[in-house]
C-alpha cells in the first residue's frame, strides 16, 4: 500500500476526513476530504505538501514561504469565483492547504469539440474579470488552462483554481534560478518559459485556451516553427475577436499590459449579439432607459436591426437579464474589493427592485450574507484597532454592534470581555494609587449593554465601601499618634486594608509611631539611669536620713548601706526598691530591715510603700512615708 493509499481515511488537524485522491505531482498530492466538525460534513480540498528535505534550514525555508503563499490565497479567496482558503496547518513536518471544494466540472470537458464565438466571448469576460482582481493583488497565477477552470454547478460561472502555491515552494527553494519552469508546456509564454513571467503571461494563457475552445484543438498541436499559435486557418471568427486574439498572444512587448485593457478591447466587440459596452453599463442607467423607452435597437448594433421591431419584447427581457448579471457583477467586485457596505446596500437594491431569476436571487442572497460578515469583520477589525490605540471604550461600543446572529459574534464578545477586564484593572490601578474618582470613572465607563457591566457596578460599590473604611481607620490611627498613644497608633496600622494607597498611609503612621515610642524609651532609659547613679552617688545620706527619719532617738547605722538596687520597667511605670539593713551600734546587735518602694507612674504620679520587718508607730511610718515622696520627686 502506497502513501497515498494511507491517507485515505485519515483524520487531519482532527477535523478533515480524506476521502479520496484528486491528484498528485512531485512532492505533493491533492486530495478530497470533508469537514467533520460542520454538520452537514461538506467536502473541501487538502493540498499536501511533503518536503524532500529534513534540513532545518530547508524546512525553515519552506515553512516561510508556505505561510506567506497562504496568506496570499487567503485574500484571493475573498472574490467570489476563486476557491476561499479554509484552513492551514503543519503536522509532522508536512503542510497542509484546506480550500473550498468547487462543484462543477472542469473546461477540459467543454473543450472536445469546438465552442461557439459567443461563449468563447463569454468565457472570455468571465476570467478576465477574475485576472483584473488577482492582478489587482499583485498576483500572477502562471498556470491558466483548461483543467484549472470550473465551471460551477450552481450558476454556469468559471471559477479559477490551483494558483501552485504548494507546488512551486520547493521548486523555488531548491532551485532559486530564473529558469525554473511554473505552468503547463503549450499555455505558458516564452518568458514565462524563461522563468520572468509577469501579468500579461497570464492574458497569453487565457488567450490560447480561448483559441483552443474555438479551434477544439490542442495548443500543442497549433504551434508553428517558429513556437507562436498559427490557428485563424482552422476556424472562422468575426475579424474584432480574432484581433483580441492576436494580440493576447503575440509577442510581450506588444500583448495587452492588463486584464483591464484587454476587458475594455472586449466590450468594444460587436455582431448579432449585444454590446458587451452596453451590458456593462451602469444598473440605474439601463433601467431608466428601459422603463423610460430610451433603449432603441439601433443599440444592439447593425444586425439587430433586421430582426424587427416585433422582437423588442425578447430584446428587453434578455436586457433585464444581462442587468441583473452585470448588477451582481458590480456586487462581486464591491463584495472583492471588501467595500462591504456599497455591497450590502447594491444586494439590497438589487433583490427589491428587479425580477430576477433563481439563481441570481440564490447568488445575491449569498453576496448579502456574505458582505454582512465582511461589515462585521471589519467592525471587530476597527474594534481591535481601537483597543489597540488605548481606546478601549470605542472598541468595546463597536464591538457591541455586531448582531448575536453573526458567526462573529462570539470572538467579539471574547474581545469585550477582554477589553472590559482591562478597564476594570485600569480602575483597580488606580483605586490603589488613591485616586477614587478616576477608578470609578473608569469602572462605570463599561457600557451597560455588556455581560461585564454588573460585575463593574458591584466593583465600583465594594471600592467606596473599603475606601471609607480604610479612610475611618486611618483618622483613628492619626489621633492615637497626635495623643501620644504609640502602641495603639500601632495596633491599629497593623489591620491592613484592601488599598495599597491607604496601606501606605497607614504604615506612614505605624512608622512615625514606632519612631516616637524608640524615642520616649531612649529617654527613660536615660532618665533611669541617671537617677540610678544619682542615687548610687547619694546612699550613704539617703540611708543615714532614712534611719534618723525612722528612728530618731536611736542611734542606728547603716551598715550595709543599700544592699540592693533594681528597676523594673512596665509600659508606663518605673519602680525603684532599696533594701537596707542597720545594727544597732555598740550597745546592741539589734538588726533593722526595711524595703523602700517607690513608683513612677506615667512620669507624674508617684507613690511610695514601706515595709518594715519591725512595725514602727503611726506617726513614724507617715514622717518615712513623706520623706520617700519627697525623695522620689527629687530623683525622679
Amino acid at each position: 500500500m502506497g502513501y497515498t493509499d494511507s491517507m485515505i481515511g485519515k483524520l487531519l488537524d482532527g477535523r478533515y476526513r480524506v476521502i479520496s485522491l484528486l491528484g498528485s505531482g512531485g512532492f505533493s498530492q491533492t486530495y478530497i476530504a470533508e469537514d467533520t466538525r460542520r454538520p452537514s460534513c461538506p467536502q473541501c480540498v487538502v493540498k499536501h505538501l511533503q518536503p524532500f528535505s529534513q534540513a532545518p534550514d530547508f524546512l525553515q525555508e519552506i515553512r516561510t514561504r508556505f505561510y506567506t503563499e497562504a496568506d496570499a490565497l487567503e485574500k484571493l479567496g475573498t472574490h467570489d469565483q476563486i476557491p476561499q482558503l479554509l484552513a492551514c496547518f503543519e503536522d509532522h513536518e508536512e503542510f497542509y492547504l484546506v480550500q473550498e471544494f468547487i462543484a462543477g466540472h472542469s473546461l477540459d470537458e467543454e473543450l472536445v469539440q469546438p465552442q461557439p464565438e459567443t461563449k468563447v466571448v463569454a468565457l472570455l469576460a468571465d476570467v478576465l474579470e477574475v485576472l483584473k482582481f488577482v492582478h489587482a493583488e499583485k498576483v500572477i497565477h502562471r498556470d491558466i488552462k483548461p483543467n484549472n477552470l470550473i465551471r460551477r454547478q450552481r450558476d454556469g460561472k468559471i471559477v479559477l483554481i490551483d494558483f501552485g502555491a504548494v507546488k512551486a515552494i520547493q521548486t523555488q527553494i531548491a532551485n532559486p534560478h530564473p529558469t525554473i519552469r511554473i505552468g503547463t508546456p503549450g499555455y505558458t509564454p516564452p518568458e514565462q518559459d524563461a522563468g520572468h513571467p509577469c501579468f500579461s503571461s497570464d492574458l497569453y494563457a487565457l488567450g490560447v485556451t480561448a483559441i483552443q475552445a474555438l479551434t477544439g484543438v490542442h495548443p500543442n498541436e497549433l504551434i508553428d516553427a517558429d513556437g507562436w499559435i498559427a490557428w485563424q486557418d482552422k476556424v472562422q471568427v468575426s475579424r474584432g475577436l480574432a484581433a483580441l486574439l492576436e494580440r493576447m498572444t503575440c509577442h510581450r512587448a506588444e500583448r495587452y499590459q492588463s486584464a483591464q485593457e484587454c476587458l475594455e478591447k472586449l466590450a468594444t466587440l460587436t455582431g448579432t449579439r449585444l454590446s458587451l459596452a452596453t451590458v456593462a453599463a451602469p444598473l440605474s442607467e439601463q433601467i431608466a432607459k428601459i422603463q423610460t423607452g430610451q433603449f432603441s435597437v439601433r443599440m444592439i448594433g447593425g444586425a439587430a436591426l433586421a430582426i424587427g421591431l416585433t422582437l423588442m419584447g425578447v430584446v428587453l427581457v434578455y436586457v433585464r437579464g444581462q442587468t441583473a448579471q452585470a448588477a451582481l457583477t458590480e456586487v462581486k467586485r464591491l463584495q472583492a474589493t471588501r467595500k462591504y457596505q456599497d455591497c450590502l446596500e447594491q444586494t439590497n437594491r438589487l433583490l427589491q427592485g428587479l425580477s430576477i431569476e433563481f439563481s441570481v436571487r440564490h447568488q445575491a442572497h449569498e453576496l448579502l450574507n456574505q458582505c454582512q460578515i465582511g461589515i462585521d469583520e471589519q467592525q471587530v477589525q476597527r474594534a481591535r484597532q481601537l483597543a489597540a490605540q488605548g481606546k478601549l471604550v470605542e472598541a468595546i461600543t463597536a464591538a457591541s454592534q455586531i448582531t448575536s446572529s453573526s458567526q462573529l459574534q462570539p470572538a467579539a464578545q471574547q474581545s469585550i470581555a477582554i477589553w472590559t477586564q482591562r478597564l476594570l484593572q485600569l480602575g483597580w490601578n488606580q483605586y490603589h494609587q488613591g485616586e477614587l474618582t478616576k477608578a470609578i470613572a473608569y469602572a462605570q465607563s463599561i457600557p451597560a449593554a455588556t455581560n461585564q457591566y454588573k460585575t463593574a457596578q458591584a466593583t465600583v460599590a465594594q471600592w467606596q465601601k473599603s475606601w471609607q473604611g480604610a479612610e475611618a481607620q486611618f483618622q483613628t490611627a492619626q489621633r492615637a499618634l497626635n495623643q501620644g498613644q504609640w502602641q495603639r497608633a500601632i495596633d491599629l496600622s497593623q489591620q491592613s486594608p484592601e488599598s495599597e494607597f491607604w496601606q501606605q498611609k497607614l504604615a506612614g503612621v505605624a512608622q512615625r509611631a514606632k519612631t516616637a515610642q524608640q524615642a520616649e524609651e531612649t529617654r527613660r532609659s536615660q532618665r533611669i539611669a541617671q537617677t540610678l547613679e544619682r542615687l548610687n552617688q547619694d546612699q550613704d545620706q539617703v540611708v543615714s536620713n532614712v534611719l534618723k527619719k525612722a528612728y530618731p532617738h536611736k542611734n542606728y547605722e547603716a551598715t550595709e548601706a543599700i544592699s540592693e538596687l533594681r528597676v523594673r520597667r512596665n509600659n508606663d511605670h518605673v519602680t525603684f526598691r532599696f533594701t537596707v539593713v542597720a545594727r544597732g551600734w555598740l550597745w546592741t546587735k539589734e538588726t533593722i530591715t526595711f524595703d523602700w518602694e517607690v513608683l513612677m507612674l506615667q512620669q507624674q504620679h508617684v507613690q511610695a510603700a514601706v515595709a518594715n520587718r519591725k512595725p514602727l508607730n503611726k506617726y513614724q511610718a507617715e514622717e518615712l512615708n513623706n520623706y520617700f515622696l519627697a525623695l522620689a520627686e527629687q530623683y525622679l
